[in-house]
């Protein structure tokens, strides 16, 4: 089950404010609910280990799209920001789709931009401590 209280570590930002560092386990506890929901999620989600400040485990949610080999992450905005982006990294090569893979494509990124929002709500919940699911 989810533990929205007990998988993340907390610092303190130089104003004072408690930082939150989503975990590994917190991160894939978020993923496996969301996948739970919305299958079938034909992209892999992979959440990987990004180290912050003193070591800290901060969590990195990588997406492997079917239809496009970019490497695309989902993040917060920056350390203890409940507010999440995608980030598309650069390509070498341009990217060549047919309308049909564009469309499947479209849906892909719609899911990302789901599983963005629903991460944002997670971290909102977690933050505010209310245990409840967002």
């Amino acid at each position: 089950m989810l533990d929205l209280l007990g998988g993340g570590q907390q610092s303190r930002a130089p104003s004072g404010e408690a930082i939150t560092y989503h975990t590994l386990p917190t991160l894939q506890g978020w993923i496996d609910e969301f996948t739970d929901l919305h299958a079938p999620f034909v992209s892999e989600v992979v959440v990987l280990i990004q180290d912050g400040e003193d070591g800290a485990d901060t969590g990195l949610v990588e997406i492997r799209m079917v239809n496009a080999s970019t490497v695309t992450t989902i993040e917060p905005e920056f350390v203890g920001s409940n507010r999440w982006v995608t980030v598309f990294d650069a390509r070498d090569e341009p990217l060549r789709l047919d309308a049909k893979t564009v469309m499947w494509l479209s849906r892909e990124l719609a899911t990302v931009s789901e599983l963005c929002s629903f991460l944002e709500r997670k971290a909102s919940a977690y933050e505010i401590g209310d245990g409840k699911t967002a």
